[in-house]
């Protein structure tokens, strides 16, 4: 038993696995009307698939938030941006798509020196992702503000610059919002 226990475990953290899981969990949701999960739900599935304990799928989840953690760096260009919105006094949020939770992105932007959001929306947090457009749409009916007011900077092609297409996020001439 000890070794299947240890077998399994070693099995689970496989990148391939995790990200199987992930599927099946993202699925299953978007089938609710969910476009987002948490990386708990992702470690619930593969404690199912791989009959673990409450405290081995919590012993994965730790790993990879530790991981996630130590590998995390800040990026020079975002940094850059940053700094400048905080020089004009612009009001700065956070909208990340993942599924950690809120306080542990909160650590990263901390570890990585920012501080000063406004807000920080986390995808996991509402069941929405930016790659679809709905986090955004939460934000700015959220913030209250008009669309057209919203420069969003970002990473990634599809959940930062295709989806925002989607809700008529232009140029901007006023809050930087930098993800």
């Amino acid at each position: 038993s000890t070794r299947k226990e240890s077998s399994a475990a070693s099995d689970v953290y496989k990148r391939q696995n995790r990200m199987t899981a992930e599927k099946k969990t993202r699925d299953a949701a978007v089938a609710n009307d969910k476009h987002e999960v948490t990386t708990l739900e992702i470690y619930t599935e593969l404690q199912r698939v791989y009959d673990l304990t409450d405290q081995e799928r919590d012993d994965l989840l730790q790993l990879e938030l530790s991981k996630e953690y130590a590998i995390s760096v800040r990026r020079d260009a975002g940094w850059a941006m940053f700094k400048y919105a905080q020089k004009l006094g612009k009001e700065i949020i956070a909208i990340s798509d993942m599924t950690h939770e809120h306080s542990f992105i909160c650590s990263l932007l901390e570890k990585s020196g920012y501080d000063g959001f406004t807000k920080v929306y986390v995808s996991s947090q509402f069941g929405l992702r930016k790659h679809e457009g709905g986090l955004f749409e939460y934000v700015i009916e959220d913030l209250k503000v008009n669309p057209n007011d919203v420069l969003h900077i970002g990473d990634n092609i599809k959940g930062d610059l295709e989806s925002l297409s989607l809700i008529h996020i232009s140029e901007p001439t006023r809050p930087l919002y930098i993800s």
